[in-house]
C-alpha cells in the first residue's frame, strides 16, 4: 500500500478527499489535523495532531512517517480577509519547508491544493497558460500570489529532484459545511435562514463553481493517475452570480431580502478550461447545480 500524508485533513476539502481515498483502497492514509476542532475520522486512518507552522514539529512528522505521496491542503482560510492577509506569507514559507523535507525523506509524488486565485480574473483559464506574468495583474490577490509562488518554485524543485508534482487548481468549491465567513453564497443562505437581508455586491460576475463531492472525487482521480502539471478542478460551466443569488432567494422564499448592487459592481470572469480534467484524467462532474444549492440550503438551515 502507498503511504499518503494529508495536511488540512479535517478541513472542508480535506475530509471528503480523505474519505474518497479510504474508500478507494490501496493507500495507508495519515491525516494531519491541528486538533482545534473535534472530527471523526474513518477507523483505518492514522491521525497525527500537529501545528504545521512549527517547523521542527512538521519536520519530525514527515521524517517519521516518510510518505510516498503528500497531499498538501493546509492553508489559513478561516477569516473573511484571508485573501489579503500577511498569514499567506507564513503559509508559503511553511509549505516550502514541508516540500523540502518531503523530498529529503524520499517522497515520490507531491500534490498541492492550488487555487483559481492564481489566475486573477477576466479570462477563460487553461492549465497551459503560464502564470509568471501575474505580478502585473492587479486582480490577483496576495493569496493568489503566494499560491502561485509556491507552484512555480515547487514545479522547478520537484523537476530537478526527480519528484512528480501536480497543482490541483481548485475553482470555487461549494457544499455543505462551507464557512459562511469566507463564502458569499453560504453567507446569503445563512442570512435568509435568519430572516436577514443580503446584498449581492457583484451580480455581473461570471464564475465557475464545482460541488465538494465532484471536487474530492476529481482530486482522487488525479492522485490515482499520478498526473503531473496543473489540473483545473472545476465544472467548466460559467454562471452569472446575480442569477445564482436570485435562485437561492426564490428557493428560500426570500426574494424581498435580496438586493443586487449594480451601481459599483464589477464584471469579473472566472471560468475554467477543463480539458485536462475531462479528457486526460477522464473525470466529468455529475452533481447538478440545483441539487448542490438545495443541499447547502438544507445544511445551513439545520445549523441556524
Amino acid at each position: 500500500m502507498k503511504k499518503i500524508l494529508i495536511t488540512g485533513a479535517s478541513g472542508f476539502l480535506g475530509m471528503p478527499i480523505l474519505h474518497e481515498l479510504t474508500e478507494h483502497g490501496g493507500y495507508d492514509v495519515y491525516a494531519v489535523t491541528s486538533g482545534r476542532k473535534s472530527v471523526v475520522f474513518p477507523n483505518s486512518v492514522n491521525i497525527v495532531t500537529a501545528n504545521l507552522l512549527d517547523s521542527e514539529r512538521s519536520k519530525r512528522l514527515i521524517e517519521e512517517i516518510r510518505p510516498e505521496i503528500m497531499l498538501h491542503l493546509a492553508w489559513e482560510l478561516s477569516e473573511s480577509g484571508y485573501s489579503k492577509s500577511a498569514n499567506n506569507l507564513v503559509w508559503l514559507e511553511a509549505s516550502l519547508q514541508i516540500l523540502r523535507i518531503f523530498i529529503e525523506s524520499g517522497g515520490k509524488y507531491f500534490t498541492f491544493a492550488g487555487s483559481s486565485a492564481e489566475y486573477g480574473y477576466f479570462r477563460g483559464f487553461s492549465e497551459k497558460r503560464e502564470t509568471a506574468n501575474i505580478a502585473n495583474d492587479t486582480s490577483v490577490t496576495l493569496y493568489g500570489h503566494c499560491k502561485n509562488s509556491f507552484h512555480r518554485i515547487a514545479s522547478k524543485l520537484c523537476g530537478v529532484s526527480g519528484i512528480e508534482y501536480v497543482n490541483l487548481r481548485f475553482f470555487p468549491v461549494l457544499g455543505k459545511g462551507i464557512n459562511a465567513n469566507t463564502n458569499a453564497i453560504a453567507a446569503a443562505i445563512a442570512a435568509f435562514a435568519a430572516g436577514e437581508p443580503f446584498v449581492c455586491k457583484s451580480p455581473c460576475n461570471i464564475w465557475d463553481f464545482i460541488g465538494i463531492d465532484d471536487a474530492s472525487r476529481a482530486a482522487c482521480e488525479v492522485i490515482e493517475k499520478q498526473y503531473q502539471g496543473v489540473v483545473n478542478i472545476a465544472s467548466g460551466i460559467p454562471r452569472v452570480i446575480g442569477d445564482v443569488f436570485r435562485t437561492i432567494a426564490q428557493k428560500m422564499n426570500c426574494e424581498r431580502l435580496l438586493s443586487l448592487n449594480f451601481e459599483n459592481s464589477t464584471s469579473e470572469i472566472l471560468t475554467a478550461d477543463t480539458d485536462a480534467l475531462n479528457n486526460i484524467i477522464g473525470y466529468r462532474c455529475s452533481t447538478e447545480f440545483d441539487d448542490l444549492l438545495n443541499e447547502m440550503i438544507a445544511s445551513i438551515r439545520e445549523r441556524t
